[in-house]
């Protein structure tokens, strides 16, 4: 007869932001040993956080002027934008790759003397500054790509490619970006602050999606995004006074949603002691 040998089971938890208490002190699941806890130190450069002085509502719009403005006035280096859903992060790219489009020379272009007349005057009446070149002048080109988990992996693993010759690679994730991936060649990191979170609704009796803020330590999470392969940048578009009433860690999904349906998940599995 064919013997098997039968080896004991071996878990291994891994997390970024673990809260490792909750574990080592639940008698229940550890009544009779403590496990190991193993820390892994990974290199980590200098990262200069950013606040907003004021936090605006509208995190989309300042989220477009701020990436705007770095591409604008800093050095080389990619950016990691943080946003909250697939919806904002598709018009969010379109929107940047409209903005730093290639302009069309003048000498393809044929403007009249009253033409510029009329649009320097519809510039001056929506407040412009006199003396403001930036419609004439032609920025380096930009690679723009989305980042979230529905994406299809082929266009997922497009982020770990080199940007083409003298662009500037603008990623636009979701929080996916946070722990689960580290780009490349990311310098400069703008946090919204929020996030989507699925909630119990007890007046539709439905888990939801709820866009809030995120915890200290995901923004945390966020900020380190730009400082894996050299010196980087944090803007935070919320003030320190937001910072510092966000929750330390986020509510489990666990407490936040039920859970029958992983409990008729396990029993379609075929597990029924789920005490």
């Amino acid at each position: 007869a064919t013997t098997y040998k039968h080896y004991p089971l071996r878990l291994v938890i891994m997390s970024a932001t673990l809260r490792v208490d909750d574990f080592l002190e639940n008698k229940r699941l550890f009544p009779n040993i403590v496990p190991r806890v193993i820390k892994l130190e990974s290199r980590q450069y200098s990262v200069d956080i950013h606040f907003n002085k004021v936090t605006k509502e509208d995190y989309e719009e300042e989220t477009f002027k701020k990436v705007c403005k770095i591409h604008k006035t800093l050095p080389a280096g990619g950016i990691l934008v943080f946003l909250t859903g697939r919806k904002e992060i598709q018009y969010m790219v379109e929107r940047l790759k409209m903005e730093f489009k290639p302009k069309q020379k003048k000498s393809q272009k044929k403007v009249t003397t009253n033409e510029v007349v009329k649009e320097k005057q519809e510039s001056e009446d929506e407040g412009e500054g006199e003396g403001d070149e930036d419609m004439d002048v032609d920025y380096n080109p930009v690679q723009v790509l989305p980042l979230y988990s529905m994406l299809p992996p082929e266009q997922q693993f497009k982020v770990f490619q080199p940007p083409k010759e003298d662009h500037r690679l603008i990623i636009v994730s979701t929080n996916i970006a946070e722990t689960s991936i580290t780009i490349p060649n990311i310098r400069y990191v703008v946090d919204c602050g929020r996030e989507k979170q699925k909630v119990y609704d007890p007046h539709l009796r439905l888990s939801t999606y709820l866009v809030s803020w995120t915890s200290k330590a995901s923004a945390d999470q966020r900020a380190g995004r730009a400082g894996r392969t050299g010196p980087g940048h944090c803007y935070r578009l919320y003030s320190s006074t937001v910072f510092s009433n966000m929750m330390q860690y986020a509510t489990p999904e666990i407490l936040r949603v039920p859970i029958d349906q992983t409990v008729l998940q396990l029993k379609a599995l075929g597990i029924k002691d789920l005490c």
